[in-house]
């Protein structure tokens, strides 16, 4: 697990001076962002996906992402690294609950490597019994 995280920060330098230096400004303004408001909550996340085709190991990815939440809403940006490349993620996302039975959660996920941008958008309604 260490490992993992040491080479996926050990990938993030690959990105190029001008990459890293916008990684970095996001990383410093969502840090920064705690000093203007009392519900605004940093982290650091280290997520770990291992991808499966008929049960066949297919790719293994590893993110290291900065984020923080502010009341029902969440951002994160991070270095990424796979077993075919290195590259940034970032997520944005929200919750909300409605009379204690609904749930609704959103996110936007992106990653680029090689300047190729994959992202999806994921939608949940939940209700409770």
């Amino acid at each position: 697990m260490f490992l993992d995280l040491f080479v996926c920060l050990l990938y993030s330098w690959r990105f190029g001076v001008k990459t890293m230096k916008y990684l970095i400004a996001a990383v410093i303004l969502l840090f920064s962002m705690t000093a203007f408001a009392d519900d605004f909550r940093p982290y650091v996340e280290w997520k770990n996906e291992i991808k499966m085709v008929n049960s066949n190991h297919k790719v293994n990815i590893d993110h290291l992402r900065f984020g923080a939440k502010f009341s029902k809403f969440y951002g994160e940006i991070g270095p990424m690294s796979t077993d075919i490349g290195s590259g940034i993620s970032a997520e944005l996302g929200y919750k909300f609950k409605f009379k204690k039975r609904w749930e609704l959660k959103g996110k936007w996920e992106g990653t680029t490597i090689d300047d190729i941008l994959g992202h999806k958008l994921e939608t949940e309604i939940r209700f409770y019994f």
